[in-house]
């Protein structure tokens, strides 16, 4: 760590800036109980001083990153700034003089985005697969409203809504994405980092009980689905793994 700060500070000099220490904090994940107040002190080499703050989670880029595992709290921090941009189109949303292809346009593009950005790095639970397509149903209900029959109104099913769409839904998008992803990591030099967290596997002992869904393993679950042999290989070809990509978008809806 105290190479890593003296690295920050040099590089931060050489761009004429200085390191902010009030927003500057520090994160560890360990078995280790978090303790709140704790502080890092750190000196480089020509006397200066830090006192960096130890935090359990923190948000960057607008992805919130923590001690513990798990994307609940993203997905949950995603879907709430999806229905924020929900509430500012509504009045969009709800005309009746916006054609259903322009409707259908602006949540692709606009509404959707903010939803899953960041999915590539998401490893998903049934019930947090559950409830990004619990919140994408919803959106497409405005869009298509209800349905008339035998004289009263009816609310869609769920595969009326996606027989109307016509399109992969977000978890068939969400996990192209992480697929996408991938292949652009084997696709690194082997001194990348996010090649080197790919390739090697993060030292400590096993936890007790149910062993946590892992990224990777859950990527090539998805992989095994679409009974791709050799792909790490095939990931190398940019080409070929884009028809890939486009093939789980649409088979790995759930």
């Amino acid at each position: 760590m105290q190479e890593l700060v003296k690295k920050l500070d040099t590089a931060a000099n050489m761009m004429g800036l200085e390191i902010n220490e009030a927003k500057t904090k520090y994160m560890t994940w360990t078995e280790e109980e978090f303790c709140q107040g704790r502080y890092l002190k750190m000196k480089t080499d020509d006397g200066k001083q830090y006192n960096f703050e130890e935090v359990d989670r923190f948000k960057y880029l607008g992805t919130i990153f923590k001690r513990q595992p798990g994307v609940s709290e993203e997905i949950n921090s995603r879907i709430t700034a999806g229905n924020r941009c929900i509430g500012a189109l509504n009045a969009v949303l709800k005309n009746k003089g916006t054609s259903k292809k322009l409707k259908m346009r602006i949540y692709k593009t606009v509404i959707r985005p903010i939803v899953i950005f960041g999915s590539e790095v998401w490893t998903l639970r049934k019930e947090e697969v559950q409830r990004i397509e619990i919140w994408e149903r919803k959106v497409l209900r405005k869009i298509f409203g209800g349905k008339i029959q035998d004289g009263r109104w009816e609310r869609r099913t769920n595969r009326e809504i996606y027989d109307l769409f016509k399109e992969p839904n977000i978890i068939g998008i969400v996990r192209a994405q992480i697929m996408r992803w991938i292949g652009h990591v084997v696709r690194m030099k082997d001194h990348r980092i996010p090649k080197m967290v790919l390739i090697h596997e993060i030292g400590g002992g096993k936890r007790l009980g149910r062993p946590r869904q892992r990224w990777k393993k859950a990527v090539e679950d998805d992989i095994r689905k679409l009974n791709i042999g050799n792909w790490k290989e095939k990931a190398k070809d940019r080409k070929e793994w884009k028809k890939i990509v486009d093939q789980a978008m649409g088979q790995l809806g759930s």
